[in-house]
């Protein structure tokens, strides 16, 4: 299945994730690209749902009767996410997977990369 995100278009497979997944796991495992689409599904899922006014205008209505929590400790929590994700993504060898699958690497990071700059 193919997910438009803004302006690029990435594969990804709807399977969830789950987060704090131990990096000792082996290396092979955590550094597939089966990963990485899981890891973009997921972190997708967690953006549309903590910024419901994006994701209305991206036609995502599910949230469209909530506006983003701008407290201190909700900011605190989701750059805390954000720099958690792109750890995640930078701490994965890419060298061996398909050319493609680099580069929705390379877009997927990109992506994390410019909401952490925000």
């Amino acid at each position: 299945m193919r997910i438009l995100c803004g302006m690029l278009t990435l594969t990804l497979i709807l399977v969830p994730f789950a987060f704090g997944q131990d990096a000792s796991i082996g290396t092979r495992a955590v550094d597939s690209a089966e990963n990485l689409r899981q890891l973009a599904q997921a972190y997708y899922a967690w953006r549309n749902e903590n910024d419901p006014v994006g994701s209305s205008s991206q036609g995502l209505h599910t949230w469209d009767e909530k506006l983003q929590d701008y407290s201190e400790s909700a900011i605190a929590m989701r750059r805390k996410h954000l720099a958690e994700t792109l750890a995640q993504v930078n701490s994965m060898r890419t060298d061996s997977w398909a050319k493609d699958d680099q580069i929705d690497w390379l877009l997927f990071r990109s992506q994390i990369e410019g909401a952490v700059f925000l």
